[in-house]
């Protein structure tokens, strides 16, 4: 587990459990988790135990704020031909966990 800040808000499994994670938070985070997989992917690593038990948050929701609300989606295809679109993210560089 690599983490670059202390993370108070508990996994994702235990919020979905408790039904304490709103819907534009999970939004918020699961950019992150976007963010930070895009991340290891360009330094050619791969994440191989994604789960909500392995992606962690804080308490203070401004911690992992977009900055920018600028977002643009890029339509294309995967190396197996099929469509896909990509999502440019744009703002902090936090990274939730890899």
């Amino acid at each position: 587990l690599i983490q670059n800040e202390f993370c108070d808000g508990g996994s994702l499994h235990a919020r979905i459990q408790d039904h304490s994670l709103g819907e534009s938070e999970l939004k918020i985070l699961l950019m992150h988790v976007i963010e930070g997989l895009r991340y290891i992917h360009s330094n050619d690593l791969v994440h191989m135990d994604l789960k909500p038990e392995n992606i962690f948050s804080t308490m203070n929701p401004t911690a992992h704020k977009l900055g920018s609300s600028s977002e643009h989606y890029q339509g294309g295809k995967d190396d197996d031909g099929m469509d896909s679109v990509y999502e440019e993210l744009r703002g902090s560089e936090n990274l939730v966990t890899y």
